[in-house]
């Protein structure tokens, strides 16, 4: 089965990185000599970015070769378990948010806790480094991770093996998450990292959607699939649109942008990768200039 999501923040970052550790036990130094091979090997690097493309071209080799066979079953059994596991979206959460629209994301800052000095323990005051863990119960802190490790698995998988089942498990959680509009999220983070008695949301959750860059590899991967339709690719790159909107026009996203750590530099990379997928290079080409000067 896939973790157990009512658990900590290291717990959900550390199950949404196996499919990486598996595409590297499957691959090996020889993916970097595809860098240096003929045109042909060229021609049939994936469309990705965020993913190694030669890495993952020598991983589907070197399966094709009947090699990382345990590698390979490993990925496959992590794959198999989403396909059984239930598929989540927004709209299952506990917690309403500020606006009364479940179809808006909502988390709670993870460093904040009550105020042990009022009755109501408002507002949270902050401890560094200390994790509340009831903030992540109820949000949509857990699920994103679980819809974003179930893409991502089930989106290599599928890749590796070009089994469509792990093509169609990948589109059905998209199609749920981003695109069904009876479950579709919203495209803002208004009400991410929200701090009680303080803010509702912050800038800071917006690093939360960091890994939505691998998202758009995933969807490039199952894009030649049967699975994945016309009227799907548009809406994903129309969603992926109106969130770099956001993330370029909103005041959270402004203050985001302004940040000079690890922040920031995840804020540049969503916002020059959804534009690209969004068939904006003009906007990726400028936020990566001006990343050149502010980050460099």
């Amino acid at each position: 089965m896939p973790p157990d999501y009512n658990q900590s923040e290291q717990r959900a970052r550390r199950s949404a990185s196996i499919w990486i550790v598996g595409v590297l036990i499957l691959g090996s130094v020889s993916a970097f000599a595809l860098l240096k091979s003929d045109d042909s090997n060229q021609h049939n690097l994936p469309d990705t970015a965020i993913l190694n493309p030669a890495m993952l071209l020598d991983a589907k080799q070197r399966v094709a070769d009947g090699q990382a066979k345990v590698a390979l079953d490993t990925l496959l059994a992590r794959a198999e378990a989403f396909l059984e596991a239930p598929i989540v979206s927004v709209m299952d959460k506990e917690i309403e948010p500020p606006s009364g629209d479940f179809h808006d994301y909502i988390t709670l800052a993870p460093y904040f806790w009550p105020n042990p000095d009022t009755p109501d323990g408002l507002p949270y005051i902050k401890r560094d480094g200390e994790l509340h863990e009831p903030n992540r119960s109820g949000t949509d802190f857990y699920t994103r991770a679980q819809m974003e490790e179930g893409v991502i698995t089930l989106g290599v998988a599928f890749y590796l093996t070009d089994d469509q089942k792990y093509a169609n498990g990948a589109a059905t959680r998209l199609r749920t998450w981003f695109l069904d509009p009876e479950t579709r999220m919203n495209p803002n983070l208004n009400f991410a990292q929200g701090v009680p008695g303080i803010m509702d949301g912050s800038l800071w959750g917006i690093i939360e959607t960091w890994r939505w860059t691998a998202i758009v590899d995933i969807i490039n991967l199952i894009g030649s699939s049967d699975e994945w339709t016309e009227d799907d690719a548009r809406g994903m790159q129309q969603w992926f649109d109106d969130y770099q909107v956001w993330l370029r026009t909103s005041e959270l996203g402004f203050d985001e942008s302004l940040m000079w750590n690890n922040h920031g530099s995840f804020y540049d990379s969503q916002v020059a990768y959804l534009a690209l997928h969004a068939g904006k290079p003009e906007i990726a080409r400028d936020i990566l200039l001006e990343a050149r000067n502010r980050r460099i």
